[in-house]
């Protein structure tokens, strides 16, 4: 099957199911308070990194900011989209959010792409673009600031109903307080790629438009960057793990301490800077992990609520194969699904209908199967465990943050320019001072 076909079906399903692309505030708060904060934040977060982008941008500097924030939407939002197509890789479920894309994509998703991207890629390259200059080691720094910042939010979001894992996919199976190390692994490596990418389109002095153009292979080098972690790590190809992650994240420091330099890497200058990241950005930063630590603290798994598209509820024994060709279980099914995350003996909502009718799994069945019904949370089995990881994993991504976007260059840091870099230095500013001089206005005589 090509991809136009598995396109087409996946878009015929939508006149299935009785979602709406806007949903009641009100009766959201009700059912799924927690994911409405969780909108809120990331929307809120890329609107911010646009108005950073706007008046920060500056490609004299090599900070093309808007190239990068416009890039994490749309390699982003592709990279969702390619996995949620393919039937072999399906294996993810978000909730109905206040605005839908499609009944697949909430509006906050490719917002979330862009906030784990964007901000972890530009203070990458505040610290290693415009001191030591070395591509190697700031796309390194920019996945494992992209893992610090996502790990918490994975870790809320898989409580507290803001989607679901497939119940038996090889490449989620394995997990460390309930995040997939899969999840984790596929967000360092695939921000690596990602950094990795415009830093080379940049350092070509390539168009924006081709930048991006290169930036669009993030996943396929990610595949191979994700497995050669898996190797490293002693796990199974395509059942990455908590080794897989740790392989990842110690490559990634190994490339930062070590600040290699490629000798075919085209190296191009970039002026220093002079100071910090304002301080609105740094303290946009700690709201973004104390907003999550609240989301821990302030709500209650069992009293999350999620009517929507999930995994196919459908017979036991059924069985398919994933991208590598592991057996998984195809449906979940009341003697089988992941009891430690939610239930199906959710209480009625005899006054709702349509998008919030809450909706036992049997009850929407079309060819022995479903997919539209209603799931709700169930409490911490270790509370004290999780949020302790939960307030470590913050206070990490806040302090690494700020001492990032606090570094800025001293002179003394700057690279030297070569004999013939100098020359042609001095002979550009020569050319501006001869053009600045021919159009300019001579003065008058007494």
């Amino acid at each position: 099957m090509d991809m136009l076909s598995l396109l087409m079906d996946h878009f015929r399903e939508y006149d299935k199911w009785p979602w709406q692309r806007f949903s009641s505030l009100e009766r959201q708060l009700g059912d799924h308070p927690s994911f409405v904060l969780a909108e809120v934040l990331f929307i809120s977060l890329s609107c911010f990194a646009f108005l950073h982008a706007a008046c920060e941008s500056n490609p004299k500097e090599g900070r093309r900011l808007m190239l990068i924030w416009f890039a994490t939407f749309i390699v982003g939002t592709v990279n969702d989209y390619i996995f949620m197509l393919l039937p072999v890789v399906d294996n993810f479920w978000q909730a109905q959010g206040l605005v839908m894309l499609t009944p697949r994509m909430p509006l906050y998703i490719p917002c979330v792409y862009n906030a784990f991207m964007y901000w972890p890629t530009v203070s990458a390259a505040r610290v290693f673009y415009h001191a030591r200059q070395s591509a190697l080691a700031e796309a390194g720094l920019a996945g494992l600031l992209a893992v610090i910042f996502y790990a918490p939010y994975d870790m809320c979001g898989a409580r507290f109903l803001w989607w679901s894992w497939h119940e038996t996919d090889p490449g989620v199976a394995l997990r460390w307080l309930g995040v997939p190390g899969g999840s984790t692994a596929w967000t360092i490596t695939f921000t690596f790629c990602f950094s990795l990418l415009l830093r080379l389109g940049s350092d070509c002095g390539w168009s924006q438009t081709k930048t991006l153009a290169l930036a669009c292979w993030s996943t396929p080098l990610m595949l191979v960057v994700l497995n050669l972690c898996t190797v490293i790590g002693l796990d199974r190809i395509g059942m990455p793990g908590p080794q897989t992650v740790l392989a990842a994240a110690v490559c990634c420091i190994a490339l930062v301490v070590a600040a290699p330099k490629l000798k075919a890497w085209p190296e191009r200058k970039a002026n220093p800077l002079n100071g910090p990241e304002h301080w609105s950005v740094r303290t946009a930063m700690c709201t973004y992990f104390m907003t999550l630590i609240l989301v821990g603290l302030l709500f209650s798994p069992e009293k999350q609520v999620s009517t929507g598209v999930h995994q196919q509820f459908g017979p036991c024994d059924a069985t398919d194969v994933d991208l590598m060709g592991y057996e998984r279980k195809r449906y979940i099914c009341r003697d089988r699904f992941p009891s430690a995350y939610f239930h199906f003996n959710c209480t009625a909502s005899l006054e709702a209908s349509g998008r919030w009718a809450r909706v036992a799994p049997e009850e929407g069945m079309r060819d022995g199967v479903s997919s539209w019904y209603t799931i709700c949370g169930q409490p911490h089995a270790d509370f004290r465990s999780w949020l302790g990881g939960l307030l470590l994993l913050c206070a990490a991504g806040t302090l690494l943050f700020v001492l990032a976007m606090s570094s800025k260059v001293s002179p003394d840091e700057v690279p030297a320019l070569s004999t013939s870099e100098s020359q042609m230095t001095q002979e550009a500013a020569a050319e501006k001072l001869r053009q600045r001089s021919r159009t300019s206005t001579p003065r008058k005589g007494k």
